[in-house]
């Protein structure tokens, strides 16, 4: 099966261009047993390649003409699904919850996920009012709801940032807009506060009532909390504070996977040990070190919205750009290369 994404748009004025490529392979039982997966966005390139075995996945990606090869586990009677809303077995005879996992290009991991029945809803689409299925998709990358007939035919989905995915013919769909677009992400996207938030900088927590609009999708943890209060929402902005870390010196810090160099993360390559060694000493505390890493990447690195490839922090350092994910990348391989444990933490993933 081949399947091909194309996104043209901007996203706080930089050109996102992004056109993601992939060929599945499966076998007489339907099972997912080679999948490969180009992505270009912002002149950088994935290429992805992985074959599904019995017991673990043998994958390799190559970004900026560096390899990289992986094996992971398949959890024992996992089913694995590269794009849920193309793949799931969800159809609405009888299954009320499904749980599986992706496979995802980006970070060669397997993310946890499930499908869960939802009440039917009457839509309205292109005039004709339809009772639809709804299946809500937890993607830990994105939450997305899919709506299907009763008979089980795609009608829509709809996922973050007001995004909604409609059905089209094959000559539609590749009638793509030629030349720059005039879609800003961020700026359609926003919700603008009806007073002004000042010194945002210096507050530890922030309250705001939203109206209008469902955010039923963000996520709730430690960072924020979402409540539904009537029909509204109420977002509380708490960020976890540092505690313990803040009175160990680097110099009594015990080595550990944390200080290791991982995927992306080539902490004891030569440039990160010497930014390692200029920025970080001994018997600095380790928010200190951080602290001062930190504001370093952030003077050393050109924002550039529009990349949207995951990228090896090698690279990412020798290209001197990048999206808010790099910046925390090339952190953590200058830290590690200091001997400062250091996870990156994203949606849905962690290395």
């Amino acid at each position: 099966m081949e399947t091909t994404s194309v996104m043209k748009a901007e996203m706080l004025g930089a050109s996102l261009d992004m056109k993601l490529q992939s060929l599945s392979r499966f076998d007489k039982n339907g099972r997912l047993n080679h999948l490969r997966f180009e992505m270009d966005s912002g002149g950088r390139r994935l290429e992805v390649t992985a074959d599904f075995l019995e017991t673990e996945i043998h994958a390799e990606a190559v970004a900026g003409g560096a390899p990289t090869k992986r094996v992971i586990p398949i959890p024992e009677g996992a089913l694995i699904v590269e794009d849920p809303t193309i793949h799931l077995p969800v159809d609405g005879i009888g299954m009320e919850r499904l749980e599986f996992y992706i496979f995802d290009p980006n970070s060669l991991s397997l993310l946890k996920a499930s499908a869960e029945r939802k009440p039917d809803e009457e839509l309205e689409v292109e005039g004709e009012k339809i009772s639809a299925r709804v299946i809500e998709i937890n993607d830990p990358r994105a939450k997305m709801n899919v709506y299907l007939t009763m008979d089980g035919v795609f009608v829509k989905a709809t996922g973050p940032l007001g995004m909604v995915l409609l059905p089209e013919s094959r000559e539609e769909a590749m009638r793509l807009p030629k030349g720059p677009t005039q879609t800003d992400i961020a700026t359609a996207s926003s919700i603008v506060p009806d007073k002004p938030i000042r010194r945002i900088s210096r507050k530890k927590s922030l309250k705001l009532k939203v109206s209008g609009i469902d955010l039923a999708h963000l996520p709730s943890g430690t960072h924020q909390t979402i409540e539904k209060q009537g029909s509204d929402w109420l977002l509380t902005l708490h960020p976890t504070e540092p505690s313990k870390l803040e009175s160990e010196l680097v110099s009594e810090i015990k080595p550990s996977k944390w200080t290791k160099p991982d995927f992306r993360v080539p902490s004891d390559s030569k440039e990160f040990k010497e930014l390692a060694q200029k920025l970080i000493k001994p018997d600095d505390e380790v928010l200190k070190a951080a602290e001062k890493v930190r504001k370093e990447v952030l003077g050393m690195l050109r924002v550039n919205a529009g990349i949207g490839v995951m990228r090896d922090a090698a690279e990412i350092l020798e290209t001197k750009e990048g999206v808010c994910r790099d910046h925390a990348v090339v952190m953590a391989a200058i830290l590690r290369a200091g001997n400062v444990p250091t996870r990156l933490i994203m949606r849905g993933w962690k290395f």
